[in-house]
């Protein structure tokens, strides 16, 4: 979206009248006629943010842009690599490596062009197009390898043109010989000056660095054309060997080898590979690995303009005198000159390939990753850009990395996964709203597979918890929100709230507002859920709601979770001092403590039928403020209980109906997650043999039965048998609240080391008038109890078979 307040490209004129021609011939070589502003607003801006304060661009396009790319193109490996890369790889092999070397340059070009013709790209060059993309992390981690792969570049080329001056400069100079000493510590001495040269240009400003990239581009396009003149001009001449090659140079006499001019011989000796010594690296054997790492070293210039793409100033508040950044101009000399001590020019040149490499690497993904993705804003004005070819540069640039230098290619790819994870964790990068392509990617992808989900397709022997659970106040809900989140098993898991209300009523729809703090809330809880907020008159319609609109596609809710309607005073676990779910970030104003229940007993059963009628199943959880699951350790044994016995309706009561087998499935879920593995399932077996609702017949072997099925189930399980229950059944029937009351003293006294009860949940009467009394004998029953959860379920949810 586009911030108004901070100001967009839409704003700016598409041409400026008043600029004259000369302005225009001008503003190429120097200046640049727009003025860039800084972003201060946090938002993302579509276009990139333009301030009315001014900023000078100093760099036009050619200054900025064509002659760093062809200084970088043409550079000192042209000149002093050229015949170690012919002379080792061979003619046909050097030919196939540039063709190697540019196809990966023209796919990344590619991809360069289809970013930046995607979008204003500003300040920052790769890393801005990069971190834009794929994220601040990856940006901020390849754009840090992309500085060290531009000052190793940097360092190339400065030990390049310390090699040239000692060649033609010193002891045995080719043009005026003992003007200057050779030597390591001489060599380092004069890229030492260099660098400070390079140092006080740099510190000038882009003006100078203009100029000055200028004359050395007249410069060397001057040495290349005397170089191709030479070719025919020089005949046959004798070539001193450096003095450093100690390979081949001895003591005794200078040795020298001929070159020929225009020769078919030389043409033919020279045409297939000849791998040798390399004795500027301490006379180890060269590949086509090391010739190529040195040959690629000369053509990684492409980025030499995209990185000129806007002035620093506008990144790096802090550190900069007019627009110049002195501290990290100072620093980059600084890393140059350590750099330098390598010594070799084929080393360095390896490892700035390898660099280049992973920055074209990620440029590439990112490119890949918008084009697979399939955003509609992404709509490049290059329309010389595919997939295909992303893909290409991107296989490309990761095979010759490798086979340049696995070390450094494996050292760099973990340096890179080391800072990713360092800015994710330490940078307020995480903060910034400019978009990750995995966002669209992970959409892209679930879009997908959900489509091919089939509920058609659906198995009772993969069947896992979908759970909807509505939540009245998060404040008082934390542990049932968390112990929901442990009964999932990997399902879906969703988090309901009505709002109460009428959208007539109110100016805007207020989950628009809430649902921020509830994603919020989510993650401090460090719960995998969804979150779906509704307003509707009554919280019994919101329900509905919830039950037919959330999930998506196959993934729909199965089980319906409620909190149970009492009286208890609410807990605030946000506050709480003693609560691990303590939050001071929540203000009081959000997630308001609910005091008073909006909904009456009566409604409240018929929520219950109505999650019924929607074929879902339902469970009540009750008492699960008393929840603490850091205290479950702290005990010798615990419990988790299942009591299959129908205590509403006894006569009717059946351990292998729907409802008992979903009962033992949910426990057995409980139970298998890693907090809750060390407690022990217990299943609760009434003394029904001498209860006068069952025959004999099926007492006898109940037992039994439980137990085969238990196994067969493969449910790890106690059986615990309760004494009392004739004693129980005598008053059912009495008086309205004596047999509520005497189930409620059985289960209490058998949960002393009980963590968890699920108890047995009748289907709510069809008769209205017992819906009040249905729920009281519901509220008595659970009255003081471990926290409960009644379970009634609807459909098969085990399966013995294979």
């Amino acid at each position: 979206m586009i911030a108004p307040a901070e100001g967009s490209t839409n704003n700016e004129p598409l041409v400026n009248n008043s600029s004259s021609f000369r302005r225009r011939i001008s503003g190429l070589f120097n200046r640049d006629s727009s003025s860039h502003g800084s972003n201060s607003g946090m938002g993302y801006v579509e276009f990139g943010t333009f301030s009315e304060e001014s900023t000078t661009r100093t760099l036009g396009t050619f200054a900025g842009v064509f002659c760093p790319v062809t200084l970088s193109m043409f550079s000192a490996l042209i000149f002093l690599r050229m015949g170690y890369i012919v002379g080792n790889a061979g003619l046909l092999v050097t030919l196939t490596q540039f063709a190697i070397a540019y196809g990966i340059l023209v796919f990344t070009v590619m991809s360069i062009c289809a970013i930046s013709t995607n979008g204003a790209v500003e300040g920052g060059g790769a890393y801005f197009m990069i971190s834009r993309t794929l994220g601040p992390e990856f940006g901020g981690s390849i754009g840090t390898l992309f500085f060290f792969a531009n000052i190793v570049s940097s360092a190339l080329y400065i030990s390049g043109c310390v090699e040239g001056l000692i060649e033609f400069f010193g002891p045995s100079g080719y043009l005026v010989a003992g003007v200057i000493e050779k030597g390591r510590w001489y060599g380092f001495l004069y890229g030492t000056l260099l660098n400070i040269l390079n140092l006080f240009i740099c510190l000038i400003g882009a003006s100078m660095f203009a100029k000055t990239s200028l004359f050395i581009l007249v410069l060397v396009c001057s040495c290349l054309g005397i170089t191709f003149f030479s070719f025919f001009y020089e005949g046959f001449l004798e070539v001193p060997i450096p003095d450093t090659n100690t390979l081949i140079q001895n003591a005794t006499m200078p040795v020298t080898r001929n070159y020929t001019g225009l020769s078919s011989a030389t043409f033919n000796s020279n045409l297939f590979p000849q791998y040798g010594q390399d004795y500027t690296a301490k006379g180890e054997l060269t590949s086509f690995a090391t010739v190529f790492g040195v040959l690629f070293s000369g053509v990684t210039g492409i980025m030499a303009g995209a990185n000129m793409s806007g002035p620093i100033l506008n990144f790096i508040p802090k550190g900069t005198w007019k627009g110049n950044p002195i501290a990290a101009v100072v620093l980059s000399a600084v890393l140059v000159q350590f750099i330098l001590l390598i010594g070799s020019l084929n080393i360095i040149a390896q490892l700035n390939s390898v660099l280049f490499l992973l920055s074209y690497l990620a440029t590439n993904i990112a490119c890949l990753g918008l084009e697979l993705a399939g955003a509609p804003n992404f709509r490049p004005s290059f329309m010389y850009f595919t997939w295909h070819t992303a893909l290409l540069a991107f296989l490309g640039t990761m095979i010759m990395m490798f086979v340049i230098s696995p070390i450094y290619a494996a050292s760099s790819i973990l340096l890179c996964l080391i800072l990713v994870i360092a800015l994710h964790l330490f940078s307020p990068s995480k903060e910034a709203q400019w978009g990750s392509i995995s966002q669209a990617l992970i959409f892209h992808q679930v879009r997908k597979y959900l489509l091919l989900l089939d509920s058609r397709k659906d198995h009772v022997k993969f069947w896992r918890p979908q759970v909807l659970l509505l939540v009245n106040s998060p404040r008082s809900s934390c542990p049932l929100i968390d112990f929901v989140n442990d009964l999932k098993k990997g399902g879906l898991y969703v988090i309901g709230h009505v709002e109460t209300g009428e959208m007539s009523e109110e100016g805007v729809d207020p989950t628009l507002n809430q649902a921020p703090h509830w994603l919020t809330l989510v993650d401090h809880l460090k719960v995998k859920a969804f979150i779906e907020l509704t307003v509707a008159k009554t919280v019994r319609e919101g329900l509905q709601h919830l039950m037919r609109l959330s999930g998506m596609g196959a993934m729909k809710p199965n089980t319906v979770i409620l909190g149970f309607l009492d009286n208890e005073e609410s807990q605030d676990f946000l506050r709480s001092t003693d609560s691990i779910y303590q939050n001071h970030d929540f203000e009081n104003d959000v997630f308001p403590l609910k005091t008073q229940s909006t909904v009456q007993p009566l409604e409240y059963v018929q929520m219950m039928r109505d999650v019924l009628r929607m074929n879902k199943n339902l469970c009540l959880c009750r008492n699960f403020v008393r929840l603490r699951k850091d205290a479950r350790s702290v005990r010798n044994k615990m419990y988790i209980d299942v009591w299959p016995v129908n205590f509403l309706n006894p006569g009717e009561n059946d351990s292998f109906d729907t409802t008992s087998l979903f009962m033992m499935q949910l426990a057995c879920i409980v139970n298998m997650v890693p907090v809750w593995k060390k407690l022990k399932l217990r299943i609760c077996i009434c003394d029904e043999a001498r209860s006068s609702y069952f025959t004999s017949s099926i007492s006898l072997s109940h037992s039994e039965r439980l137990e085969t099925l238990l196994k067969k189930l493969r449910i790890e399980a106690e059986l615990f048998r309760v004494d009392g229950w004739k004693t129980v059944l005598e008053s059912h029937g009495t008086e309205e609240e004596r047999y509520p009351k005497s189930v409620n003293t059985l289960i209490l006294q058998q949960t002393a080391e009980t963590a968890v009860t699920f108890i047995y949940l009748p289907a709510p009467p069809t008769d209205n008038t017992k819906l009040v009394s249905f729920y009281n004998n519901l509220e008595i029953f659970s009255r003081n109890l471990p926290p409960t959860i009644f379970v009634h379920g609807v459909s098969t949810v085990t399966s013995t078979t294979l």
